[in-house]
């Protein structure tokens, strides 16, 4: 596995993406109870800030349907950052064979710190969604764990791609557009940080296009490595 690390990084990007896209189809859809700003109710409960946002986000025509897809959203989502954490970790092993960079192994073990902050976010997402469809009067301290977790996710993930965007560059016109995103979503992340908004949206979907991108340089690289070694 860590001889050709771009190789093995296949073999949990293949599954990121397809899991990626399940989730697409199963977690629910928004019925006009979003905050300001956010159209997409998975990203919107990550930044969720009160129990009245709490309230506010299941007043939907079938609230227990609601939480039922969210929760098995939310289980799913478990497959999910094992694979896209790992396809990142293999990423950053590829490219530390490279370069031969020893800075590069923050960003690797940042892959590490990503999972485990999703782990807790998902376990927080859950604890806030229990308490509420139990009647009980959710944990102040539950917002703010959730926003610690939230964002030590997200910032890791820019960060990581960020760094990796130093190697992107250096290679050729694809993968420079991919150092070129990863710093724009970096730039985005930062203020998304400091006004919760639709920029918390852009940043997301900006990640989700960057696990494509990186993917396809991933599949190129393959590609290039297997015709040099029969040459």
């Amino acid at each position: 596995m860590l001889k050709h690390p771009f190789k093995t990084s296949l073999l949990f990007g293949i599954p990121m993406l397809i899991m990626g896209g399940i989730l697409l189809f199963i977690n629910p859809r928004a019925e006009a109870n979003l905050a300001e700003g956010f159209y997409t109710p998975i990203i919107a409960f990550e930044f969720i800030q009160s129990a009245v946002e709490v309230r506010n986000y299941f007043q939907v025509e079938f609230p227990n349907i609601y939480r039922n897809d969210m929760m098995l959203g939310n289980n799913l989502d478990f497959l999910f950052m094992f694979f896209y954490s790992a396809f990142l970790g293999f990423t950053g092993l590829g490219i530390l064979k490279e370069t031969k960079e020893r800075a590069l192994w923050l960003p690797i073990v940042l892959t590490i710190v990503m999972f485990f902050a999703d782990l807790f976010e998902n376990l927080t997402m859950a604890s806030i969604i229990t308490d509420h469809f139990n009647g009980k009067v959710i944990v102040p301290s539950y917002f703010g764990n959730l926003k610690f977790f939230t964002w030590l996710k997200w910032g890791s993930i820019a960060a990581v791609l960020l760094m990796y965007s130093g190697y992107f560059w250096q290679r050729n016109k694809w993968a420079k557009i991919i150092a070129v995103v990863a710093a724009i979503n970096f730039a985005v992340a930062i203020a998304a940080f400091f006004h919760r908004s639709v920029l918390n949206e852009i940043m997301a979907s900006m990640v989700i296009l960057l696990f494509l991108m990186v993917f396809i340089h991933n599949v190129t690289f393959k590609t290039r490595m297997l015709q040099s070694e029969k040459l």
